[in-house]
């Protein structure tokens, strides 16, 4: 082997280190993954759909949208991308794939998988007597007993919530 493959298989390994967790921190690695914005969005956002696919640029615009709401940690573009293929692949199991079509062209993303409309589609909620209407998106998740979510109403406040069922007494 040459000095420039052996410094490469070094530079290689030292990388791999960095992200394969050692003997004495078995978990480092995965609990990372768990609070991975992106591994966040898939699994809140999005929704395995046979025949639906959704491209990088669709989930992207999507994503930064609901960053920008501070449901999630905002990202770059790039840092976004990067990490979306494992996110997918690890929640839904789906490869990027290269063959979506939207206007005429070919684009990347991922068949089979769409954006979960129940959970960021507009609500219509009556806040006042005379009837006044606001819209918004918002998510909960019910864990141990807890429902916890937020809502965010369309060009208004937001805001995070937790709930408990009262104890019969």
């Amino acid at each position: 082997m040459t000095r420039t493959e052996l410094d490469l298989i070094r530079r290689a390994l030292q990388l791999l280190h960095k992200i394969v967790p050692d003997d004495d921190e078995p978990c480092a690695v995965y609990a990372a993954a768990r609070r991975c914005p992106v591994i966040l969005f898939a699994k809140r956002y999005l929704m395995r759909q046979p025949g639906a696919d959704a491209t990088t640029d669709e989930l992207w615009k999507f994503y930064a949208e609901i960053a920008a709401s501070g449901e999630l940690e905002p990202l770059s573009k790039a840092e976004f991308l990067r990490r979306l293929t494992g996110a997918m692949l690890a929640v839904f199991g789906a490869n990027k794939c290269h063959s979506i079509r939207r206007d005429k062209q070919t684009v990347r993303g991922f068949k089979s998988v769409n954006l979960r409309m129940d959970t960021c589609s507009p609500s219509v909620l009556e806040i006042e007597p005379e009837g006044d209407e606001v819209s918004g998106t918002g998510w909960a998740e019910l864990s141990g007993g807890k429902l916890t979510g937020r809502i965010a109403f369309h060009l208004g406040d937001e805001s995070g919530f937790v709930a408990q069922k009262a104890a019969n007494g």
